[in-house]
């Protein structure tokens, strides 16, 4: 797995990072300093999880062997079909939460960070776990504290977001990775 490939799959998170924190940014008022700490928070829980997430897949790497491209578009494509059926659902949920609320935000990070687990999950499978961890950690601490950050001023101005949309790029790039390996 090349960097491109991280930074799609780190594109992926921050668009969800962007949109729930939009949302809960439009019904609380919290000061852009404290946004700035929360999306960093929200990314460094992603990161951690998708760590994780490689550590765990390298201990059964060698158990599967050869099969190890296949579990990665496979943990890819289920990844991006969960987030299609979220999306195409005739109810659509536009959650907000009280991000000014410290348990709330960790909570929500957690949350967030649940993508990022999975996707590890594959990417273990996919690449040398000795460089794997560099190479995944910064491009999603990066992207995804920038998109958190940039949806905490959407939701603080009002910005209209068409979520749909959105949440349909971030599934194009996930169907992008999985052709690109």
């Amino acid at each position: 797995m090349n960097l491109f490939g991280y930074i799609l799959f780190a594109l992926a998170l921050g668009l969800n990072a962007m949109l729930a924190m939009r949302n809960s940014a439009q019904y609380s008022q919290i000061r852009l300093t404290r946004g700035l700490l929360y999306s960093s928070l929200s990314a460094l829980v992603s990161v951690l999880l998708l760590l994780a997430g490689i550590w765990v897949s390298s201990l059964f790497t060698y158990q599967i062997g050869d099969f190890d491209g296949n579990v990665f578009d496979s943990v890819l494509i289920l990844l991006a079909a969960k987030m299609a059926i979220a999306t195409l659902s005739k109810q659509q949920r536009e959650a907000s939460y009280n991000i000014a609320d410290t348990r709330t935000m960790v909570l929500l990070s957690i949350a967030l960070g649940l993508d990022a687990l999975i996707g590890g999950i594959g990417f273990g499978f996919a690449d040398d776990i000795s460089t794997a961890w560099l190479k995944a950690s910064l491009p999603v601490f990066l992207l995804v504290s920038l998109f958190a950050y940039f949806g905490i001023m959407l939701g603080r101005r009002q910005i209209v977001v068409k979520q749909r949309r959105w949440r349909l790029v971030a599934i194009l790039f996930l169907v992008a990775l999985v052709f690109m390996n």
